[in-house]
């Protein structure tokens, strides 16, 4: 599955195509992304220079990497330069801090996860459909997110008020992705309840699962993900 998406870097709009890859060695999923170039005023992409040696890919595919492995508080400005093979200065020159640097590296494994999760889009069909449809994924959002090192280390500072909007950069594409779909369920009839209400109901307990998982961690048991599902399911849709 391919997609495309447009992140707001300092006012300017860039365009990046998305597309899931499987690793034939460890037989695991990652997000591919291809810059496409700068979009302007009237949404043409209009091409830039592209950074040397990709050196915007090389820096968030260290950090993911460092994560995979270390803490997050021992993933400093040094070593993310280490791993990635370039000089400290040049992350600067890309990202105003190691903070904004870690969410875009975070922002990267977000849309792995709802790359693999499958898709909202697309025309309404059936009740039942419709039910099985965000069922599976709400579970496969949250275990893939659960079972990312990356992103769950991220996850603190992200429910505690760390969500990027000191840089204007939130990580919103699932947000968005859940409001069409439940408007569109509201335009066909299958949901009474407004939008906003329902998209807040969903993401309180898809962070509470969250929350659950970093206290519990080793102790944590998957069940709390169907629980969830099964929960947001009655939010959604009502008794069956």
């Amino acid at each position: 599955m391919a997609y495309e998406v447009t992140k707001i870097v300092k006012g300017h709009r860039y365009r990046y195509r998305v597309e899931s890859v499987r690793d034939a060695g460890t037989g695991r999923s990652r997000a591919r992304w291809t810059y496409l170039g700068r979009v302007g005023d009237d949404d043409v992409v209009v091409p830039r220079r592209r950074s040397p040696n990709g050196n915007v890919e090389r820096i968030i595919g260290a950090i993911v990497k460092l994560l995979e492995r270390r803490r997050i508080e021992h993933v400093t400005m040094t070593v993310i330069a280490r791993e990635a093979g370039v000089a400290p200065g040049t992350i600067y020159r890309h990202f105003r801090s190691r903070r904004e640097a870690i969410l875009a590296a975070v922002q990267f494994v977000n849309d792995g996860v709802l790359a693999q999760a499958g898709t909202l889009a697309g025309p309404v069909t059936t009740r039942e459909q419709e039910r099985e449809r965000l069922h599976e994924w709400i579970r496969s959002v949250l275990a893939g997110g659960i079972g990312s090192p990356a992103l769950m280390q991220a996850v603190p500072s992200m429910l505690e008020g760390g969500d990027a909007r000191d840089d204007g950069r939130r990580p919103s594409a699932m947000r968005d992705l859940l409001r069409d779909y439940l408007s569109r369920l509201n335009a066909a009839g299958m949901v009474s309840d407004t939008t906003a209400r329902l998209s807040s109901a969903i993401f309180i307990a898809m962070e509470g699962v969250f929350r659950v998982a970093l206290t519990e961690r080793e102790r944590f048991s998957k069940q709390l993900i169907d629980d969830a599902a099964y929960l947001i399911d009655r939010a959604v849709f009502g008794p069956a």
